[in-house]
């Protein structure tokens, strides 16, 4: 009798995962066991689908170093989405935002369809599609690399604006 509850945990040690830390979850786990976590609350994203994305700084201090992260998260019945943007990913998104910009108004538009998007290490991507079908394009952005976590925009200004509402916070809470 012992033996069938251990034989019951078998597919679950198989099928576990063992998901990737995000990079605030690596530096929180670097540090002591005292970890200091500020929330400053961003006006958020509304989608084109009607779907609402929070949007928040957080300031992380641990070990005498402070690190910030803009945190993404959406919620609704089913499921739960987030995403953790480092600063220095948040940079980045914002230069290669222009980027993608730029390439919507000069790329080729022969093909049917055209896909480019921006990947971080954590795996928030954000891109745009054209389709030529309608000569539109839409925006998403996809919080996290599993899941239902995308969400649409016809103007990536809406997307360009919180991101830059985020660096403008950390950089007022940095000093820099």
């Amino acid at each position: 009798m012992k033996i069938f509850p251990l034989l019951l945990l078998i597919p679950i040690m198989i099928w576990a995962q063992d998901l990737p830390l995000n990079q605030m979850e690596k530096f929180i786990s670097e540090k002591g066991p005292i970890v200091h976590f500020e929330n400053y609350y961003l006006q958020g994203l509304q989608a084109a689908n009607g779907k609402f994305i929070f949007a928040k700084v957080r300031k992380v201090s641990a070990g005498g170093e402070t690190r910030f992260f803009l945190i993404l998260s959406a919620n609704d019945k089913t499921s739960s989405n987030s995403a953790v943007i480092s600063e220095t990913e948040l940079t980045q998104l914002l230069d290669n935002l222009l980027i993608l910009q730029a390439a919507v108004k000069t790329g080729d538009n022969h093909a049917d369809y055209r896909e480019s998007k921006f990947i971080t290490q954590d795996w928030f991507q954000m891109g745009c599609a054209y389709n030529a079908h309608d000569h539109k394009t839409i925006w998403s952005i996809t919080l996290e690399r599993q899941g239902d976590g995308s969400f649409f925009f016809y103007n990536p200004g809406d997307i360009e604006l919180n991101l830059r509402a985020a660096l403008k916070m950390i950089q007022q809470l940095s000093g820099k």
